[in-house]
């Protein structure tokens, strides 16, 4: 799985910018359109064709330079060996590219149903609401995927804007570009607890002032950690560190 931010979320970010597109702009062009809708499987259909694709261009660089590629479930015995099938392979060096996983904590470990950026690759409808906690760059995507389709969407962020770790001009021409479409976008605020009710959520929320809202998900986006499997952890943190070369 390719980790947000990168190949499948543009490819279902071009699909949506392409639909608002279409409707924005086609009558200052002349063009006349009616009935624009967008088909939920066909954006998939695209975005796993986008992956595939990658894949395949991989695949295809890796022969040509003369990688030996083994397919199986690597372990790692040592520093210098690991064990794919029933092969041993020996290297004086490992690079790790585990990719990672999101980070998820309480409360939100506890809670039914939340979604997390993998979930987002796998659904099979959209909802008519979520609330994405972390205005990162990770739910900052999705906030405008969902939107650009006409989804109700929340945005709730920690820290004093959106986006915290880009430049502040940056950060508030998304947001104005959010708050166009819709976005409701809650900065300095936290996320005490999130209520799982019979066909959507309660999102308890803290900041200036405490209030509630009501949506039909829940996307928990404040990023991703490496990782890390077993037979990694069996060989000690020290050699972890020493190991820990990539992480994609």
């Amino acid at each position: 799985m390719y980790k947000p931010g990168c190949i499948p979320t543009k490819a279902m970010l071009t699909a949506a910018h392409l639909y608002t597109d279409i409707i924005s702009k086609s009558k200052k062009f002349g063009i006349k359109v009616d009935n624009v809708t967008y088909d939920l499987k066909g954006i998939m259909k695209h975005m796993n064709k986008a992956i595939t694709m990658s894949r395949k261009g991989i695949e295809f660089l890796m022969k040509k330079n003369k990688i030996d590629v083994f397919n199986g479930i690597g372990e790692i015995i040592d520093k210098n060996h690991v064990k794919v099938n029933d092969e041993i392979i020996e290297g004086e060096y490992l690079i790790l590219a585990h990719g990672s996983i999101p980070s998820v904590f309480p409360p939100f470990d506890k809670v039914e149903g939340l979604w997390t950026s993998d979930d987002v690759f796998k659904m099979a409808e959209l909802p008519e609401s979520i609330a994405i906690i972390g205005g990162g760059v990770i739910g900052i995507e999705f906030a405008t995927f969902f939107s650009s389709l006409g989804k109700k969407v929340y945005v709730i962020e920690l820290a004093d804007h959106i986006l915290p770790f880009e430049d502040n001009d940056i950060a508030d021409a998304v947001k104005k570009s959010l708050i166009k479409k819709g976005v409701k976008i809650f900065e300095k605020s936290k996320v005490k607890d999130v209520i799982k009710n019979e066909n959507d959520y309660t999102v308890i929320i803290e900041g200036d002032e405490n209030f509630e809202i009501i949506s039909e998900k829940v996307l928990l986006a404040v990023g991703r950690k490496p990782n890390i499997p077993e037979d990694i952890r069996k060989l000690g943190w020290r050699l972890i560190e020493e190991l820990l070369l990539v992480i994609q």
